[in-house]
């Protein structure tokens, strides 16, 4: 299983600032707000009616995704302005693509966005180098959301600090047989079972642990041997010679992005 995305803040945001002026009390962050806004919005829940009743507070988030989350996120934000009128959210969103090297600039620069979504890639270069904040104080405390699940929890950490919180998570499989079975039922070969997912990080980790090894030590070096990426390789290129998986011409516009997902596109 690996997070789908997960919300972190920054360090020394106004948020984490007034981290216990935000949550205590009434304003308790659990699982059922964490996940009642939905998408990309569930950091929000954080800030709370009445907060800032002394003056205006700005706060920035960052995530990205397709039109889609972001009509649903901004429609979100909308609502959480409307009912804490001393707050106001400025909202950022951009394609996969775009989003880390954008995340990478404003942090260096000193300018990064107080809530920011994050992908557990990534998760450990930017805790281990001070850029956001860790939660443990708060975890059982204000911030209530120990029934996500321990191995959810463990997905948002880093060297046993807790740093944010998952939205969602995904697991991944392929079975080339009923992908083969499936090409050859499909009238003029119009459709494809899967995607090629020779390229997808995800998708050769889960394929590893499968055979009992991983991508990475705990150290961070590598955990598998060349051996294992040529029969990784070689799997999908029997995958695409039996048509079992998209054709590269097709594979190649999907850039990360809903809208150019071959599924969306029939």
């Amino acid at each position: 299983m690996y997070p789908g995305a997960m919300f972190v803040m920054k360090k020394g945001s106004v948020a984490a600032k007034n981290w216990k002026d935000i949550v205590m009390g009434k304003t308790g962050f659990n699982r059922r707000s964490f996940l009642g806004a939905g998408g990309a919005t569930l950091a929000f829940p954080m800030l709370s009616s009445g907060v800032f009743a002394a003056g205006s507070v700005d706060i920035r988030a960052v995530w990205w995704g397709g039109d889609e989350r972001g009509r649903r996120t901004n429609a979100a934000i909308k609502a959480f302005m409307n009912a804490n009128p001393g707050i106001s959210v400025e909202a950022e969103t951009m394609g996969w693509d775009d989003y880390w090297a954008r995340l990478a600039t404003q942090v260096a620069g000193g300018n990064a966005p107080d809530f920011i979504q994050m992908d557990y890639r990534y998760m450990a270069e930017y805790a281990r180098r001070g850029a956001i904040r860790p939660l443990d104080n708060y975890l059982g405390n204000e911030l209530q959301i120990e029934d996500f699940g321990a191995a959810n929890l463990e997905s948002c950490s880093v060297d046993g600090k807790l740093y944010g919180g998952n939205v969602g998570v995904n697991s991944f499989g392929v079975f080339a047989a009923k992908c083969a079975a499936f090409a050859a039922a499909s009238p003029d070969g119009k459709f494809a079972a899967t995607a090629d997912g020779s390229g997808s990080e995800s998708l050769f980790e889960g394929w590893l642990r499968g055979k009992g090894k991983a991508l990475y030590t705990a150290d961070g070096e590598l955990a598998y041997g060349a051996d294992d990426a040529a029969e990784w390789f070689a799997y999908w290129a029997e995958m695409r010679a039996s048509g079992a998986c998209l054709r590269p011409d097709i594979q190649a516009l999907y850039k990360n992005t809903i809208e150019t997902s071959p599924l969306v596109n029939g």
